[in-house]
């Protein structure tokens, strides 16, 4: 009876604290009939945010005056909750019911304060509101590295009043290291794994109970991939909210092998694509991950696009677009926002029991290192398995990759390609339920074109064709082929920005630096950047299929990433070779022709150092050496000298600011009005 009339009277305050509220919060529940994909967008338009769309019904959330919004346009909304925490007010008011951001981050420290050997508790970045924004590693030894251990992501509450995705997320950390020393299949897990749990992506929408951060932006629409506006605010771009920041960030650390993002208002698996109802080349894996899935939690699963509603931004379609991410799934725990008491341990429970399976699932099919042939340095590295869809990527510090194939029996062609090197095709013979070992190691070739490495950024609203268009963004990687993805867009200029490498920018040298190529003639501009949340500096416009630009006219050293707008048909975007071979220049009138050439006197490899000969032209010249990325590593000299003039240059192996460099290929470049030359040298220590 006590606890009754208690909850009488918090309901009375809570009932006069909603009124008191920000009216234009979206918190009102509806449901409105529709009948195709264009309705759908246009109640997208007016301000609803869709939860599900089964049997010609879409579900959302909607402000209380946007309700007479929809009215207003010809629609008939009916109220469900005119504030969604009406359907289960005890979850909002009884304290520890669910975490609070405070609760949060007690409940993952005392995790690493108790198991400090597989736990580690780090801040992946900050809200808007400067809460930070949690990531817990469980894996053995996790503040030691990641040593070539399969990566999974595991989060919740992307939308802040979706309150279970978050406690599932941190039932699962807390079942990981809880049973780690008693039960041998999480130990093995945890021991070959490396996880991440990351409970509260939204914690200022959480401490709100908002589906949006403190500024309103749906963060789930402001992923790169087919980004196509940030639901809720004007951004001019993709990555504008901190939270989606910190996410990407930790993802660029190294691709994950499967991820999982909880959410709640419906019940349901879902796997990519979201953006189209194109299935994803790599469906018939997603699909056996989400039977496997469904077995443990029973209440269907499907793509994305095809059986909840169109997704743009979403953080399945950018994992798996961008890093490969195959299993890049999301689950829907309950129709209910937040549900009662009874219910949270039975909806953890089912997420757990599916979760382990789901991991020791996709450790199937292929794994191994990419490397340098000498140095047996890691290399950043894109791989493509014939017949098998997607590229998958190397983790750009350790060099492992893992790629989960299914169906997994047979013998698989794999070639990996790495900038700055030659590719290399392997076969190899997978078995079913298991997986194989396969390693590369490839050769430095300085001579080779500097490639697009992935694409993280998209705006592109074109209704995909099949089969041409399944390979979507992979047509842009890699060297000109003749097969362009078209680019086009229902009310703004289509972009689409490619990732050159990690360690491999286009480098800005004497004349031009790179080259777009397209499969039709267009007109277009061209923008480059080092950091895609910094300014975009331009680099001139371009027309026909083939055009080079220099980044001297962008002010840049350097640029990691080159964005094309225009509605093209992207083929490639190409570096030119860096250090570059022989580059002519025109001959001075009266001026002494002695052409300059470089010798490496040895050792080649060497532990210490080397020693070059070099004979220089009349005028100045510039003796350098570079890591294989084209970076400067030490000046040997840079001098005007007579014509015939012939030198000795020592390297003792240390850079600019006298530090010891590591093992690796390096490049010796010397640069004359006459010509330049370069040879290649190997330290190894």
């Amino acid at each position: 009876m006590r606890q009754s009339w208690w909850l009488c009277l918090c309901l009375a305050f809570l009932g006069a604290a909603w009124a008191c509220a920000e009216t234009e919060v979206p918190r009102t529940v509806v449901e409105v009939s529709v009948s195709g994909p264009e309705q759908i967008a246009t109640l997208d338009r007016l301000g609803l945010s869709l939860d599900w769309v089964k049997n010609g019904v879409a579900r959302g959330l909607i402000t209380k005056s946007g309700v007479e919004t929809l009215r207003a346009a010809g629609f008939d909304p009916k109220v469900i909750y005119w504030d969604f925490r009406e359907e289960n007010p005890e979850a909002w008011l009884i304290p520890g019911y669910y975490h609070s951001y405070a609760a949060m981050g007690a409940a993952l420290d005392s995790i690493q304060r108790a198991y400090p050997a597989i736990a580690h508790l780090d801040t992946l970045g900050f809200s808007i509101q400067n809460r930070a924004i949690w990531g817990l590693r469980i894996t053995l030894n996790p503040t030691g590295g990641k040593r070539g251990k399969p990566k999974y992501n595991i989060n919740g509450d992307h939308h802040g009043n979706e309150l279970i995705g978050g406690e599932a997320a941190l039932a699962y950390a807390k079942y990981l290291t809880s049973n780690y020393a008693g039960n041998s299949l999480v130990r093995r897990l945890v021991d070959e794994s490396d996880v991440w749990v990351v409970p509260m992506v939204n914690p200022d929408g959480r401490e709100a109970n908002t589906r949006g951060n403190s500024r309103g932006a749906d963060i789930n629409r402001d992923y790169g991939y087919e980004w196509n506006n940030t639901e809720g605010v004007s951004e001019p771009g993709p990555f504008g909210e901190p939270e989606i920041r910190a996410m990407r960030n930790l993802f660029m650390k190294g691709p994950y092998v499967a991820s999982m993002d909880f959410h709640s208002g419906t019940m349901y698996t879902l796997y990519v694509w979201g953006f189209t109802t194109m299935a994803a080349m790599d469906s018939a894996g997603m699909r056996r991950v989400g039977q496997i899935y469904n077995t443990y939690f029973p209440v269907g699963y499907g793509q994305i696009a095809r059986d909840l509603y169109q997704v743009w931004g979403g953080s399945t379609d950018y994992y798996y677009g961008c890093g490969g991410d195959i299993i890049s799934f999301a689950a829907e725990l309950s129709n209910s926002y937040a549900p009662p008491a009874s219910a949270i341990d039975t909806i953890c429970a089912r997420q757990i029991s599916a979760l382990i399976p789901m991991m020791q699932e996709t450790r199937k099919g292929l794994w191994g290192m990419v490397r340098d042939s000498i140095t047996h340095q890691a290399l950043p590295a894109r791989l493509v398995v014939a017949n098998h869809g997607w590229s998958c990527y190397t983790d750009p510090e350790y060099g492992d990759y893992h790629k989960y194939l299914y169906p997994s029996a047979g013998t698989d062609t794999v070639t990996a390609y790495a900038n700055g090197y030659d590719p290399k095709t392997l076969q190899v013979t997978v078995g079913a339920d298991t997986f194989a070992q396969l390693n590369f190691d490839l050769r430095a070739n300085a001579a080779s074109n500097y490639t697009g490495f992935t694409c993280p950024i998209i705006r592109s609203t074109r209704t995909p064709s099949v089969p041409a268009d399944l390979p979507w963004t992979q047509k842009c990687l890699g060297i000109h082929d003749g097969q362009g993805l078209a680019l086009s867009h229902s009310s703004v200029t289509p972009y689409i920005a490619l990732d050159m490498g990690p360690t491999t920018p286009v480098i800005n040298r004497t004349g031009n630096d790179f080259t777009v190529y397209l499969t039709a003639a267009a007109s277009y501009t061209v923008q480059a950047t080092n950091n895609m949340d910094g300014t975009w500096a331009n680099c001139g416009s371009g027309s026909g299929t083939q055009q080079s630009f220099d980044l001297t006219t962008a002010g840049l050293d350097s640029a990691r990433y080159v964005r094309i707008t225009g509605t093209v048909s992207l083929d490639a975007v190409e570096a030119l070779p860096r250090p570059s071979g022989v580059e002519e220049s025109p001959r001075v009138e009266g001026q002494v022709s002695v052409a300059p050439s470089l010798v490496l006197l040895g050792p080649n490899p060497a532990k210490e150092g080397l020693v070059i000969k070099a004979t220089l032209p009349a005028g100045w010249s510039r003796l350098a050496v570079y890591d294989i990325t084209g970076h400067l590593v030490k000046m040997l000299n840079q001098a005007t000298l007579p014509a015939g003039s012939s030198q000795i240059f020592a390297w003792n192996g240390v850079d600019d600011s006298g530090r010891k460099v590591t093992s690796g290929t390096y490049f010796a470049r010397l640069e004359t009005p006459q010509g330049n030359r370069l040879v290649r040298v190997v330290l190894l220590r």
